[in-house]
């Protein structure tokens, strides 16, 4: 209600459901029994899709604004289980539309093809929401792209130069993930540039409303950046425990990366010794795996922002670090949802629309070779990565003394019982 009015708020008031739209075949029959109600439960279940996707921008995009906040002031440690809350619904949305899918699949094939011929010149991809959804996200950051090009030289360097490793015949998950995020972001870098007075996408050439706000969205993210971008800021701002127990500093960032190399590479010569056990292995072949490990280890604690992630999740269960590793474990499962759903949908796409007739929007095959492409996107990286450097708590021990830790504990666990104040 606004100004001076009183009248009750009601469901018909407040939910609006007059303004859903009441979905009918495209083609209305005067014989209601010659209307095909499967086409209206396609579309109605795209529907609700995009409502879904909606929601998904609002959570992302306040999660954002607070992880946004500028210096000095930067982000309150208050407000990081707000962040936590926001980017856990996102991913609960993400499950909730990924279910939808299996009602979807009560549409045979046969069905679908009815009223197929009214869909040509439409397609998934079209769908501005979820594009945003990408572009939110942090998708189209260009320091993917940086970080994932840093693995593969190192790969490359470490199995002996390209040549090596061209002759295994193996497919590199890396390399696939490099090539399908370069190409994304290529394409879109082709479709617009900063500021552009006109916007005119291909894919989405005679839509007014989505170009619209695809523009609108871009312009957003010029001027605010994506979800990934500030989550990486806040990141790079972690302070680490100082060597006398004192306040907890970011330049001691340094000192943990030393510190935690030598406890991860212990803990690995233990692995690589019970692996020569198993495998007969020579110390020769010990030695290399081992000097690999130490390459991957110094590589991927290069970057402040990347030791910040192991040094949350690692010392979770300190009072104080609780929240913010809660964070990045959301920014995970944001990520995992948003995954599992494009695996899901792929799978329907293959039983219900089939995968060898002309695409919908008017490609020449199937459009399963893209959406099976867009399973090797990640938009965080350096969070999935870094799992392969977590110690357990017994081989973490020597990284820090417990009066070090106790800097990010809470006052009243740091006295005995007993003692005075």
């Amino acid at each position: 209600m606004t100004g001076g009015d009183t009248s009750p708020m009601n469901y018909e008031t407040y939910i609006l459901p007059h303004e859903l739209p009441d979905v009918r075949p495209r083609e209305i029959q005067p014989d209601p029994l010659r209307n095909d109600p499967d086409e209206a439960f396609f579309i109605r279940t795209h529907q609700a899709f995009e409502v879904w996707f909606a929601q998904i921008l609002d959570e992302m995009s306040y999660a954002r604004r607070l992880l946004a906040q500028p210096s000095p002031y930067y982000v309150p440690e208050s407000d990081i289980p707000a962040v936590v809350k926001h980017i856990r619904r996102a991913a609960a949305i993400f499950d909730l539309v990924r279910e939808h899918l299996p009602v979807l699949e009560t549409l045979d094939t046969t069905s679908f093809y009815k009223f197929r011929k009214h869909i040509f010149g439409a397609g998934g991809t079209q769908s501005y929401r979820f594009r945003e959804l990408e572009w939110l996200m942090g998708l189209l950051d260009k320091d993917i792209v940086g970080y994932t090009k840093q693995k593969i030289d190192l790969e490359t360097r470490l199995a002996g130069g390209s040549d090596k490793k061209k002759k295994s015949g193996l497919s590199d998950p890396v390399a696939q993930e490099l090539a399908s995020v370069s190409h994304y972001q290529s394409q879109w870098d082709a479709r617009w540039e900063k500021r552009r007075k006109q916007f005119l996408p291909d894919s989405f050439e005679g839509m007014t409303a989505a170009a619209a706000a695809l523009q609108h969205r871009m312009t957003d993210l010029l001027e605010n950046g994506s979800l990934r971008h500030h989550a990486m800021t806040w990141l790079a701002r972690t302070t680490f425990p100082a060597p006398g127990g004192a306040r907890p500093q970011a330049k001691y960032s340094d000192l943990f990366s030393h510190k935690f190399q030598q406890a991860y590479m212990k803990a690995h010569a233990g692995d690589s010794a019970r692996l020569a056990d198993l495998q007969g292995m020579s110390r020769a072949d010990i030695a290399e795996i081992d000097r690999q490990a130490r390459q991957r280890v110094k590589f991927f604690f290069r970057d402040p922002r990347r030791r910040a992630i192991v040094f949350l999740l690692q010392f979770a269960d300190q009072p104080l670090l609780a929240w913010p590793a809660s964070l990045v474990e959301a920014l995970l499962e944001l990520e995992q949802a948003f995954s599992n759903w494009r695996d899901r949908h792929i799978a329907m796409v293959a039983r219900v629309l089939g995968g060898g007739r002309i695409s919908t929007t008017g490609m020449a095959g199937s459009g399963l070779q893209y959406l099976r492409a867009t399973l090797n996107r990640r938009v965080f990286p350096e969070i999935w990565d870094a799992r392969s450097f977590m110690l357990s708590d017994d081989e973490a021990a020597g990284i820090y003394t417990r009066r070090q830790l106790s800097t990010y504990g809470f006052l009243h666990e740091r006295r005995a019982p007993g003692a005075g104040r």
